[in-house]
């Protein structure tokens, strides 16, 4: 679904430099968008309410809430995501859009049905504070739920300038109503929070609606497919997992985890520099958009049409061998646009930080972060190509190997202490993208076998 990323290559087509950096400007808030965006945001709220006076345990409280409601909704919603991707992805190629808001629908009444039950378990037993405050949080959750699975179709809709301003219209009132109701304390924070996620959510409905067809009520044709669908689900909720595991057990551990909410607990000393380093996504994000999944898909496209077109085995080699170049030259300039970043951050990190406020001590782990986050571009790029493949044995398999690596190695760099930390993320993410990447060559080379000898045989 690079449905997107076809609109935004015209913008390159001009030649020009604000034409390219507008493509690549746009590709990256898009495709960055709600993890790099919400970050902005739940530090611009809490630069400027800790300016304006607000206790600071309030402000402390809100980015913890925040995290919390971000980590627990992004891992609830992840195989629903990649099952509803498929399903659409395969309403496409079947042309039959107008399955697909129907069963958007569908998918969001599980997710509301489902989430509400287990965040209401939750908010009962584990959350502190004062039952609005529960109220509050359980509201976000489900808003959030909601706005990753319309957010998962977003790369295959055309209207991009709606969706930019949707994006900035949305975080932008996050922002602006916090800070406006930062009078009302944490309770304040969290409804302004969630007003303007709620404009966000309804604007890209909005631009959704605009490109698909709505025919019908609610439906769920997708559960009839979520058989085939199981082992793409698992590996999304393995994977999801695995990307908080380092910092769930930093949060756990008493060395490095402290309470401040009820059951919630955050690490002072991890936690900061590891998501401001997430904001060094963008620029990865927006090559990956372009170059990785657009140009890639054009060559996957090319190569199955001319199988279904009975074309020759040497015009099938050539498509294939133009395949394999856009996934090299994709992945390549995905590790050298986001190295060079990194190399930029972590050269200009003590100033940004001081900037932020945030104390120098913590650099060291903000540098392994950016590398990580390096890292963590390239697997997700290795994941993508193999989800088009359909190779989901092998995608869950990586994520089975990401959880487990990423799980050992931060209890080690926990024992080896300050020095150590994030490292066993960083090599975690090193490891499972090395694999992968022999996994994504030989799934290359067997691709004429798996293509023609592998295919049921209907008599």
């Amino acid at each position: 679904m690079a449905g997107i990323g076809f609109e935004l290559r015209r913008l390159l087509a001009a030649g020009t430099y604000s034409s390219v950096l507008k493509a690549f400007g746009t590709a990256g808030l898009i495709g960055a968008g709600p993890l790099a965006i919400s970050v902005i945001g739940i530090f611009s709220v809490g630069l400027l309410t800790s300016s304006s006076g607000l206790a600071t345990p309030f402000v402390a409280q809100f980015q913890l809430s925040v995290t919390y409601l971000m980590a627990g909704s992004l891992i609830f919603t992840s195989p629903f995501q990649l099952m509803l991707a498929r399903f659409v992805a395969d309403c496409l190629f079947r042309r039959e859009p107008e399955l697909i808001l129907p069963n958007l629908l569908g998918v969001s009444v599980v997710v509301t049905i489902g989430g509400g039950a287990l965040a209401l378990a939750l908010i009962t037993c584990c959350f502190g504070g004062s039952w609005l405050y529960r109220i509050l949080m359980l509201s976000g959750f489900l808003l959030l739920n909601n706005i990753w699975l319309v957010i998962t179709l977003l790369s295959s809709v055309k209207a991009w300038r709606m969706i930019l301003a949707a994006f900035a219209l949305g975080y932008g009132a996050t922002v602006g109503l916090a800070y406006g109701l930062k009078g009302y304390g944490l309770d304040g924070l969290i409804l302004g929070f969630i007003v303007g996620q709620g404009l966000l959510f309804l604007l890209v409905l909005v631009a959704l609606v605009r490109s698909y067809p709505l025919r019908s009520a609610p439906c769920f044709a997708f559960v009839e497919s979520a058989g085939g669908y199981a082992t793409l689900a698992l590996a999304g909720l393995v994977h999801s997992i695995a990307v908080w595991a380092d910092k769930f057990i930093f949060w756990a551990d008493p060395r490095t985890g402290v309470e401040l909410l009820g059951a919630l607990r955050y690490s002072p000393i991890y936690d900061t520099p590891v998501f401001i380093a997430y904001l060094s996504l963008i620029p990865g994000m927006a090559v990956f958009l372009l170059r990785v999944e657009t140009d890639f898909a054009e060559k996957y496209d090319a190569y199955y049409g001319a199988i279904r077109a009975g074309c020759t085995l040497a015009e099938l080699m050539r498509r294939k061998a133009e395949m394999a170049l856009a996934i090299r030259e994709g992945l390549f300039d995905l590790v050298k646009v986001q190295g060079a970043f990194a190399l930029i951050l972590i050269w200009a990190g003590d100033g940004l930080l001081g900037w932020l406020g945030i104390s120098t001590l913590q650099k060291p782990l903000f540098d392994v972060f950016i590398v990580a986050v390096w890292l963590q571009l390239l697997l997700m790029a290795i994941n993508n190509v193999l989800y088009w493949f359909d190779k989901q044995v092998s995608a869950l398999w990586l994520a089975l190997l990401f959880l487990s690596a990423n799980s050992a190695l931060t209890h080690l760099s926990l024992l080896g202490g300050v020095a150590f930390y994030g490292y066993g993320f960083a090599l975690a993410l090193m490891l499972t993208s090395g694999v992968g990447l022999l996994v994504l060559r030989r799934t290359l080379d067997d691709l004429e076998y798996e293509t023609f000898m592998l295919q049921k045989v209907r008599v």
